[in-house]
């Protein structure tokens, strides 16, 4: 196993799979959500349905976490190792502007 900028690369020899992780940036954005104690693992990063528009316009969330920083976050892991995260982030930051 390598690392470099925080990503870890693995390569199994038998496969000749090679494995990007980015576990430090993971475990960033489950602490910043207060996710790291109670989180689940899901089969699938989303909902099989798009996400509809709130017509009141009033924000409902009364969390803690800044949500454009964790979007940003997420984008970035998406990118770099997680790509089947995408869509689902994608839905989360069009609504960035009214959470």
């Amino acid at each position: 196993m390598i690392a470099f900028l925080g990503v870890k690369i693995t390569r199994n020899d038998k496969t000749q799979m090679v494995t990007l992780m980015q576990p430090r940036l993971i475990q960033c954005i489950l602490e910043a959500t207060n996710m790291d104690c109670h989180a689940e693992e899901a089969h699938h990063p989303y909902t099989l349905t798009l996400l509809e528009s709130d017509n009141d316009s009033q924000q409902h969330s009364k969390e803690t976490w800044h949500l454009v920083s964790v979007v940003g976050m997420l984008l970035y892991l998406a990118s770099s190792t997680h790509p089947s995260l995408a869509f689902a982030i994608n839905q989360a930051a069009q609504y960035m502007h009214c959470p």
